[in-house]
């Protein structure tokens, strides 16, 4: 089945959607209004023909009519946008026809786990939408290299395979869930046994980089018995890693302060949920990787600083200077609401509203 990806280019259009019920209250009493005025002129003396009450279908179809207008009118305006797709001269392993000298796979291990749905992010955004953004801005950001995704909570799921169909790679990154794979909880130790099991059945010599992106919470940490074990078993998996000469780039996000998690409650109480550095800094000194945050700078310049240190660190590294940036462009599609928007106001402005006659 094609995955669909739809959405709206301007977006905060759609506080025009609340003119819709003033459009049906002045409706609502200019009716009212037009039957006072009926009431009285209605004596013969008054007025020398008869007009018609006007039919209370014709009115309400006319009243649709004009909602249906401004609701395709702000639809419009929202610029509505699909069918992705990259630009002319940009296939799905790359622009500008320039051959990496060596493969190499970037594997994204992106947190799923409940506590990513707290929104403490910029403008307010939940910790999984930003983590799912700096994804995508990275994936754009790369050029030719095979991409692969991975959701963890308290078990890890594959969604996508090394590929270097990175339109294929967006599409699936949007569709990610909270929780899934239909398991609860966090394992980061689970989530690097999964790769380090995927990467010990890849025999081609490849180049791996490895971008982990969550708020550092995990279940076990919170129980001091088993801390250190699973700290052990994180550094372990990593240290297997290392060995194969993997890169890493380590993504925290949520704020320092932290907030409840939504429609989460543990033995009744309301759980409370920060960004948790303390593994995630242990695995950067163990990978000898780079640590961001979210609040270390926006998305895009975060994508591109990390981008810009995959593509250099690459080995095989020969790019063309000429080659152009792969970017993912979206067909436009507010001629259609347009279109519709008009035919109900020419429906609501020509339709007549009675039919006179003599009396």
């Amino acid at each position: 089945m094609p995955v669909i990806d739809w959405h709206f280019g301007n977006p905060w259009w759609g506080l025009l959607f609340l003119f819709i019920p003033l459009i049906i209250l002045f409706r609502s009493g200019l009716r009212i209004y037009r039957r006072k005025v009926l009431n009285v002129f209605s004596s013969k003396t008054l007025r020398p023909y008869v007009v018609r009450n006007r039919s209370t279908a014709i009115f309400v179809a006319k009243t649709l009519a004009l909602c249906g207008f401004w609701g395709c009118l702000t639809l419009a305006l929202m610029n509505p946008q699909g069918h992705p797709h990259f630009a002319p001269g940009q296939g799905a392993g790359g622009g500008g026809g320039v051959k990496r000298q060596q493969p190499e796979d970037v594997i994204f291990l992106i947190d799923a786990s409940a506590s990513m749905t707290v929104k403490d992010g910029r403008n307010g955004m939940n910790r999984f939408d930003t983590a799912k953004e700096i994804a995508e801005l990275l994936i754009q950001e790369l050029k030719g290299q095979n991409v692969a995704i991975y959701a963890f909570t308290s078990d890890a799921s594959l969604l996508v395979p090394p590929t270097p169909d990175y339109l294929y790679s967006i599409l699936q990154l949007r569709q990610m869930q909270i929780n899934e794979g239909g398991a609860a909880g966090t394992d980061l130790s689970e989530a690097l046994q999964a790769v380090l099991n995927q990467a010990k059945k890849d025999t081609t010599l490849k180049k791996h980089t490895l971008v982990l992106i969550s708020d550092g919470g995990d279940n076990e940490l919170e129980e001091p018995t088993k801390e250190q074990t699973r700290i052990k078993k994180v550094l372990k998996a990593i240290a297997e890693l290392k060995e194969k000469d993997w890169d890493f780039y380590v993504i925290g996000v949520g704020s320092p302060q932290g907030a409840i998690i939504p429609d989460l409650k543990y033995k009744g109480q309301p759980v409370y949920s920060k960004l948790d550095e303390r593994l995630l800094k242990e695995i950067v000194e163990a990978s000898k990787g780079e640590y961001f945050t979210e609040n270390s700078a926006p998305p895009l310049q975060l994508a591109k600083r990390v981008g810009e240190d995959i593509i250099a660190g690459n080995k095989g590294g020969a790019f063309s200077t000429a080659q152009s940036s792969r970017k993912l462009v979206y067909k436009d599609y507010y001629q259609i609401f347009l279109t519709i928007s008009l035919a109900f106001l020419l429906f609501a402005w020509l339709y007549p509203e009675t039919v006179e006659k003599e009396s």
